[in-house]
């Protein structure tokens, strides 16, 4: 039986935070077996940087604001004071005014990616934009993009990897590990980022969730990304007409 040797930089985090909880062992117990290779050869990581806010209304998106489809529900946040009948309202437009206008705690996102939360990861909210979204997002946001293995089976095609990532995070084995990955802390687990960029993954386990079928007509996991790609550049595509006919009426 495989034997897994845990040091204490795999346990303990800068912060102090303690990772002993048993999906985490479970974890290094199958990166013990088989084929395995640096996570950062499927997903590579990052945070969403800071851009400066020049309009004086714009269009604003945290985790809270997306669902568990991965569709993301932007809200209107303006610099000037609005009137609110409702208190919850009013104070919920205070502490968004001062995240956006105040500290600057927000960023753009270009192009195709994926949106996660570094709290709750077990919640597995992910968020799938294609950078049409006009949307500036909180900078607590994880941006993660696909790396050289999910662009290999999706044949350097980046947006329909992109979708592929957001299946293997909803539905697969990568939503295990980044759950795995997370630190306990007094209250929620959280997800470090130089974890990710450390971390290993089983390869065997995730080249068979890709070649085993999943989808609702028994396609594979990369036929059912092509699908949810094709359908989104559809939608988005749309989106862009009506805007475009709507600013001849403005």
């Amino acid at each position: 039986m495989a034997t897994v040797d845990v040091s204490s930089d795999l346990l303990l985090s800068p912060t102090g935070l303690v990772r002993l909880d048993a999906e985490f062992g479970v974890q290094m117990a199958r990166t013990a077996r088989g084929n395995t290779d640096s996570l950062s050869e499927v997903l590579v990581s990052g945070w969403v940087e800071k851009s400066p806010v020049h309009d004086e209304t714009i269009r604003y998106c945290e985790i809270g604001n997306v669902d568990q489809m991965g569709r993301v529900s932007a809200v209107k946040v303006t610099r000037e004071p609005e009137y609110f009948d409702d208190p919850n309202s009013e104070k919920q437009a205070v502490r968004l005014r001062e995240k956006v206008f105040v500290k600057n705690n927000v960023g753009r996102v270009h192009g195709w990616a994926v949106l996660g939360a570094k709290t709750r990861t077990y919640l597995r909210k992910y968020g799938l934009v294609t950078g049409h979204e006009d949307c500036y997002y909180t900078t607590d946001l994880l941006i993660m993009r696909p790396g050289p293995k999910i662009l290999d089976k999706c044949n350097s095609d980046y947006e329909v990897a992109c979708c592929l990532l957001w299946l293997a995070l909803k539905r697969g084995p990568l939503g295990n590990l980044i759950t795995a990955l997370s630190r306990w802390g007094k209250e929620y687990p959280t997800i470090h980022i130089d974890d990710i960029r450390e971390a290993s993954i089983n390869m065997n386990l995730f080249s068979a969730w890709l070649d085993n079928p999943s989808g609702e007509q028994g396609e594979k996991a990369v036929e059912t990304a092509r699908k949810l790609h094709e359908s989104i550049s559809v939608l988005a595509h749309n989106q862009r007409t009506i805007a475009e006919i709507l600013k001849l009426y403005d």
